[in-house]
């Protein structure tokens, strides 16, 4: 199950986490990456196309990720629409060119564990494999400053030598958006 919260709501269970996240972050498991330029957003798409996805996230040969939450805000272009999220794994490496490079980051300022992952915003990406996994899309209401958090509860995996992509789009007008996405690491 995804949840998605209105970053305003005091019942917004991402952000009251005691358990995993506080493990997983305190011994380096935890990464995330963000906008490149923090006061810029990335502009989104106009329709669902599988080549192109908004967030693309290859694991290495000895990695599996967890997708922890992604947090979204509207920046600049409002939508032309309401916004759909499609989010899916694949069991191959899918990024194939351009786009832009994000530096994932530990959580953990303390440790230098360092990532299994190459992550990417609007991206080329190869076609999917049979073995493409989409989950039910998510909806979300076109606002300037509208802020939500996407809960993943730790349901997603994506396995070594894979990806984990996240779709946005909106009708008529792509939206520009801040992102953050979490993750946790595991070696296999």
């Amino acid at each position: 199950m995804v949840r998605i919260y209105d970053r305003a709501s005091t019942a917004n269970s991402f952000l009251q986490d005691g358990g995993s996240g506080y493990k997983t972050g305190r011994e380096g498991n935890r990464f995330f990456v963000s906008n490149p330029t923090v006061t810029t957003g990335e502009t989104a798409q106009t329709t669902f196309v599988d080549t192109t996805p908004y967030l693309l996230f290859d694991t290495d040969t000895s990695t599996r990720i967890i997708p922890f939450g992604l947090i979204l805000a509207q920046a600049g272009t409002v939508a032309g629409g309401v916004i759909t999220i499609v989010l899916a794994i694949d069991s191959i490496n899918r990024y194939v060119s351009s786009g832009t490079e994000l530096t994932p980051k530990n959580t953990n300022m303390a440790l230098s564990v360092t990532t299994g992952v190459t992550a990417y915003v609007n991206p080329t990406a190869s076609v999917a494999s049979a073995n493409v996994r989409y989950f039910s899309p998510l909806t979300w209401e076109a606002s300037v400053g509208l802020s939500s958090s996407l809960e993943f509860e730790d349901e997603y995996m994506a396995g070594a030598s894979s990806s984990f992509l996240i779709y946005i789009f909106a009708a008529s007008t792509a939206p520009t958006l801040h992102f953050t996405q979490s993750w946790v690491e595991e070696l296999v």
